[in-house]
């Protein structure tokens, strides 16, 4: 295969729920407890004291603390743990046979080096392959799902036992791979970022988000909740909701309801939509959705005195500053996504 010494399969997970409710409570111990207490709670709010603490209610109170700790989803957080840890191992130890193995989670993404990586292989939910993609263009990934009860699997439609298989199909350049059109943002003071399903515009509170929209050599001032920017992969997440609910207005109001857009995600075009736009004698509401084809651009400049975000695919952590003085360009991005489908 030729491949040097520095080159590795890079694993990527998502902590478990399991993981973050016992990293909260500082041990599992602690958690098994808290749990336990806040389950007895409830059930003597539905009995009353009274009655909680009579003798022969026992049976009572420990199936109102069952009914409680079905609602907490208890043995859904340990199964799922238990089949993300067993995957995660059987995937590293074959792994290990074939290339040297760097694991990484989430929040490592962001900051680490791809550039050593022959393959990708992300183990979780749909959502964590788009949280990868963008930093890892170029470079094949491998969609694991864990838990097919629970991950819808679009995005992560392999299992650990296919895992070692198609890493060895990739290195001898023997896959079947789709490329996955991504989103570009550019500003005025070198900022930018990369989107797999989409980007936000907007503040990072409740707050209206100010800024002027430019777009086929038309401005407009707006005031929203910001503006979400779609890729083809994202077209049937976010905006679709957003679609969901224009849909349900128009049933109430007896008006037709309309046709989501939604696209492939190999198409070379975006599309945008402003969320909830406010009308005012300063603001207007002419613009509110369209398409961004490849070649053209569509920039947003803040007006925002503080608090104004550019996030992509819900990553908030990750974001881009943008306040006044910041003009965004929105394009479709040279860098494509490489997603091993066989």
């Amino acid at each position: 295969m030729g491949l040097s010494f520095s080159e590795c399969i890079t694993v990527v997970t998502k902590p478990s729920r399991r993981r973050k409710l016992s990293k909260r409570w500082s041990t599992q111990g602690a958690f098994s407890t808290g749990m336990s207490y806040r389950a007895q709670n409830y059930a003597v709010q539905q009995m009353g004291f009274m009655e909680a603490v009579k003798v022969g209610n026992e049976a009572e109170l420990a199936d109102l603390m069952e009914d409680a700790e079905e609602m907490f989803a208890l043995k859904q957080v340990a199964a799922e743990e238990q089949k993300n840890t067993a995957a995660i191992n059987q995937i590293s130890k074959a792994l290990k046979e074939i290339l040297p193995v760097s694991r990484i989670e989430r929040n490592d993404v962001p900051t680490y080096r791809f550039k050593s990586s022959k393959v990708v292989v992300v183990i979780g939910p749909d959502g964590l392959v788009a949280n990868v993609a963008k930093y890892a263009t170029g470079i094949p990934i491998i969609g694991v799902n864990p838990d097919p009860q629970q991950n819808q699997g679009i995005l992560v439609p392999f299992s650990a036992d296919d895992t070692a298989r198609l890493v060895r199909k990739v290195l001898d350049k023997k896959a079947r791979i789709r490329k996955v059109t991504l989103a570009k943002v550019v500003t005025n003071d070198e900022q930018s970022m990369l989107a797999f399903n989409d980007f936000f515009v907007g503040t990072d509170s409740h707050v209206s988000a100010r800024y002027s929209l430019d777009v086929d050599d038309i401005t407009e001032q707006q005031s929203s909740s910001g503006i979400v920017i779609s890729t083809g992969a994202g077209s049937t997440g976010w905006l679709s909701s957003i679609f969901n609910m224009v849909n349900g207005v128009n049933r109430v109001s007896g008006t037709e309801s309309c046709q989501p857009i939604q696209f492939n995600a190999d198409s070379q075009q975006l599309f945008w939509c402003v969320r909830e736009p406010f009308i005012s004698p300063a603001t207007k509401a002419e613009r509110v959705c369209g398409y961004i084809r490849a070649g053209s651009e569509m920039k947003i400049g803040s007006q925002m005195a503080e608090n104004g975000v550019i996030f992509s695919d819900g990553i908030e952590q990750d974001s881009i500053e943008f306040n006044t003085g910041t003009i965004a360009r929105f394009t479709v991005a040279d860098q494509k996504a490489l997603l091993v489908t066989g």
